[in-house]
């Protein structure tokens, strides 16, 4: 149990990376944009 928790979080944590990545690559250097 404590590795697939281990393992889902490790999921999420790259998901959430990923989204900010791809939202910062998106939105580039507008920062009005950045805070919608």
């Amino acid at each position: 149990m404590f590795a697939l928790n281990r393992h889902w979080v490790h999921l999420e944590i790259c998901v959430t990376i990923n989204c900010a990545l791809l939202r910062h690559l998106l939105v580039g250097p507008d920062p009005h944009r950045h805070l919608m």
